[in-house]
């Protein structure tokens, strides 16, 4: 059997080992996620089409090149202090 000092010496190498990697993953989808906002989203409002209501000739065309994120909180820090969600908001000009 294992002496409880090596037994804690084992729970501790393997928590470390799970702290990396879970490090690791936070790293990978941050990345992930500053990838979208910089590309991703102008693309994916790119591909949205105008609308068009067929009883009038009233429609609505995106232009995605010229969205903008307005963050609600200042820095996430914040967010966590008063337990919110740190969002933001989108605004994408119509014509």
């Amino acid at each position: 059997m294992f002496s409880p000092i090596l037994f804690s010496q084992i729970l501790v190498m393997i928590f470390y080992r799970f702290l990396f990697f879970f490090i690791d993953l936070l790293k990978i989808q941050r990345n992930s996620f500053y990838a979208f906002l910089k590309k991703g989203l102008s693309r994916e409002i790119s591909l949205k089409k105008p609308i068009f209501w067929s009883n009038t000739k009233f429609q609505i065309i995106f232009f995605s090149q010229y969205y903008k994120l307005i963050p609600i909180f200042s820095n996430p820090q914040l967010a966590i202090y008063q337990s919110k969600t740190f969002s933001c908001k989108l605004y994408v000009p119509v014509r």
